[in-house]
């Protein structure tokens, strides 16, 4: 027998063991684990126990004769209670609810991670963009008894690499210079593409500057090495400016500005080249700056 959750009523139907004196039979019954004694009824057909949780019954009845002698048998039968039609409607509906939340979720979360990465990382390279390295350098420059260097990497010559091999043999040259440049890199490093054809890199160094120059040198003549773009073999080559904190400025702004200093003197220098940032370079980029202007017309 199977009965709905929602209203499991057993409904019990005696025979008479006696047809000669029917009224004389006596009935009995019990739910085996509910009972503890049997339940006695002289009618042969009623209902009883409801509201029972779902799930496997025994239910047991025996009756009399009409001399009140009982029966030596005692018939059994296995009740199971299902649960309701609209208790499955509502898990249906409640499991595709969860299943919609949790694609809206994952829908959500692979958005944020998407504005994530274009916020902080360069779309060519993968390499970290100039927010990304202005919030790293505001975090170590906060920092006490914080000790690093900004390196600015500018590439000698692109816009002929541009001019004569197209843009696409341009930015498969400064996917390898990325990838040339981490390599020559500690995992506490941090590289950046500024833009166009300009790097920057954040070097963790020891307050007695050990090992950064070993390291500049590394990525200088790395990026020095031929290329091989579409079959062709192509030379590069690039300009490097170097200011360390906290010798070279106390805070970001005047750290960058003196690393970029750095970097065009060695550009003005012939190219290839590399450059410490000194005061002396501060007053000869000032000097410069002034003939210039004072020699262009008004």
């Amino acid at each position: 027998m199977v009965l709905d959750g929602e209203n499991p009523n057993i409904q019990i139907y005696f025979a008479s063991l006696d047809y000669t004196a029917p009224k004389n039979n006596h009935y009995r019954y019990q739910l085996k684990g509910f009972d503890s004694d049997w339940v006695y009824s002289e009618n042969t057909n009623f209902v009883q126990y409801t509201n029972l949780d779902p799930g496997s019954y025994q239910f047991v009845v025996q009756g009399t004769n009409s001399d009140g002698v009982w029966s030596r048998d005692q018939s059994t039968m296995m009740i199971k209670v299902a649960m309701p039609i609209w208790y499955y409607l509502f898990m249906v509906l409640s499991l595709i609810t969860l299943a919609v939340s949790i694609r809206y979720i994952m829908f959500k979360k692979q958005k944020l991670i998407e504005l994530h990465q274009r916020a902080n990382y360069d779309a060519l390279t993968g390499l970290a963009n100039r927010y990304y390295l202005n919030q790293k350098l505001n975090e170590l420059v906060a920092k006490k008894d914080s000790y690093f260097a900004i390196v600015f990497v500018d590439i000698d010559h692109f816009k002929e690499v541009n001019d004569t091999l197209g843009h696409d043999a341009g930015d498969q040259l400064i996917i390898q210079i990325g990838k040339r440049l981490q390599s020559c890199l500690r995992a506490h490093d941090l590289l950046a593409r500024l833009g166009g054809d300009e790097f920057a890199i954040i070097i963790i160094i020891s307050p007695d500057d050990d090992g950064l120059a070993h390291i500049v040198e590394r990525m200088h003549k790395s990026i020095s090495a031929l290329y091989h773009i579409d079959d062709q073999r192509v030379k590069s080559s690039a300009s490097i400016g170097v200011a360390k904190f906290p010798h070279d400025g106390n805070d970001s702004k005047t750290l960058l500005k003196n690393a970029d200093i750095a970097m065009y003197a060695a550009k003005n220098s012939g190219r290839n080249n590399v450059n410490y940032y000194s005061p002396i370079l501060s007053e000869k980029m000032l000097e410069k700056f002034e003939i210039r202007n004072a020699s262009t017309p008004e």
